[in-house]
């Protein structure tokens, strides 16, 4: 660091205080030092910036021209700071940072209506999106406070767990199905027919071997193994590729939705039984209000949009 940038750091506040009193022993009692300690920190600063601050010829004394310029840069630096550190102060009182962890689908459902409500109720807010394993590592560093993901983290000491949300999986077949009028019903031999029919699995990118995706896992219990030529991250490229009689895909009737895509070319089937699960995440013996505030803002969001979805396949 520069000598004369550290001698004025540690003998401004003398300077400042002797600009404003003009007297050594004023100064040195308002200081709580000895007169002698004032007149050795004002000759160490100026022989450290090559200036001389004060007229000493002057009774009271008198600031010269440099000595008076660099008691308006300090003052000046110091109006700056302290309003820079008290905007910083209000923000932390009044904006508390809230971090949401969302996987990728449930960001497209929610994520910009979740930002502008906490918004509104003077937060800042973090949201972020990932695969379960990062989500869970974010909130490992605190870097979040609370995380919607489709997998339960194995440590159950440090992290607890409980289903937000369930949505039944979708089946998403191409028109030319719908010249077998048994298939707009479920039908116990489905599996078997989309096997035979040759059309590929168009899915989502497989994230790692290390990570459950329902997806994936729930077409296992089918006991088939589906010819996958396409991996297509976007749900509505998915839908798109369906209703161009590319192949078929396995949604959630949200995703169906976030594809903002007219379906009447599309085959949707509703999958009995199983369900889609999204859980959330916190982290265990932590008293946070934040998830709390994000339940309330997004259940009945969900909750709609859910109930829309499943109003879709009903009606379609």
């Amino acid at each position: 660091m520069n000598s004369a940038l550290t001698a004025l750091r540690k003998n401004q506040t003398v300077f400042l205080r002797l600009a404003e009193m003009r007297s050594v022993s004023d100064t040195a009692i308002a200081l709580g030092v000895t007169p002698g300690a004032v007149s050795q920190s004002l000759k160490k600063l100026e022989i450290s910036l090559g200036l001389v601050l004060f007229d000493r010829q002057c009774r009271p004394l008198k600031l010269t021209r440099e000595g008076a310029e660099l008691r308006k840069i300090l003052l000046s630096t110091e109006s700056q700071l302290s309003n820079a550190l008290l905007e910083l102060q209000q923000k932390s009182r009044t904006h508390p940072t809230v971090g949401i962890g969302l996987v990728e689908s449930f960001m497209e459902s929610v994520g910009d209506v979740l930002a502008k409500e906490l918004f509104s109720l003077s937060y800042r807010v973090r949201l972020t999106s990932g695969t379960p394993v990062a989500l869970e590592q974010q909130l490992i560093d605190g870097l979040i406070d609370v995380a919607y993901t489709w997998e339960i983290p194995v440590d159950k000491v440090n992290f607890s767990s409980s289903v937000f949300l369930q949505q039944p999986f979708v089946l998403v077949l191409p028109r030319v199905f719908a010249n077998q009028k048994d298939l707009f019903t479920w039908r116990d031999d489905i599996w078997k027919v989309l096997y035979e029919s040759n059309l590929p699995l168009i899915e989502a990118p497989r994230i790692a071997d290390s990570v459950s995706e329902p997806t994936v896992d729930f077409l296992k219990t089918t006991g088939f193994n589906y010819r996958s030529n396409f991996e297509i991250e976007d749900n509505s490229n998915q839908v798109m590729l369906v209703s161009q009689n590319v192949g078929w895909a396995l949604l959630q009737p949200l995703c169906l939705l976030d594809s903002r895509l007219p379906l009447n070319k599309l085959v949707l089937i509703e999958v009995p039984k199983h369900r889609f699960q999204i859980y959330k995440i916190m982290r265990s013996n932590e008293e946070n209000p934040i998830p709390a505030i994000v339940d309330r803002i997004i259940s009945p969001l969900i909750e709609q949009q859910l109930e829309n979805g499943l109003k879709l396949l009903k009606h379609h």
